[in-house]
């Protein structure tokens, strides 16, 4: 498990270089969609820590929280609407707060639009 751990690390390094520097294309969506995968490779740094301290509960949890949030930055970048991109872009205050609680469950959004997400996904490829 330490020598996975350790390549994962290297991995993360190696992204996080790539990275360094890097500006999201113009435009809200596209930074709100950037800021989403940051905390992805943030929850992915915090998972190898709690499985290093054999915290595997905790872990299992983190794992949970990483794929939701690289969910969402892609449910931003391709099918969120104008309106929902500006919600989480705002600045936290009650009205915002509000607003986000608005916002459809995250599997009930994908589910709604996969029609729209999924040509976007598969096109690059």
């Amino acid at each position: 498990m330490d020598s996975f751990l350790d390549r994962s690390d290297e991995l993360h390094t190696e992204i996080l270089a790539l990275l360094e520097g890097a500006e999201a294309f113009p435009g809200m969506r596209h930074e709100v969609a950037l800021v989403a995968c940051g905390i992805t490779l943030e929850h992915a740094l915090s998972l190898r820590l709690l499985v290093r301290t054999q915290c595997f509960t905790s872990a299992l949890s983190m794992m949970r929280l990483q794929y939701e949030a690289l969910a969402r930055g892609v449910w931003l970048l391709y099918a969120a609407t104008d309106l929902q991109v500006q919600t989480l872009a705002s600045p936290l205050t009650v009205g915002a707060e509000t607003a986000a609680r608005k916002m459809p469950m995250f599997v009930r959004a994908i589910q709604e639009k996969y029609h729209q997400i999924l040509p976007g996904l598969v096109s690059p490829l």
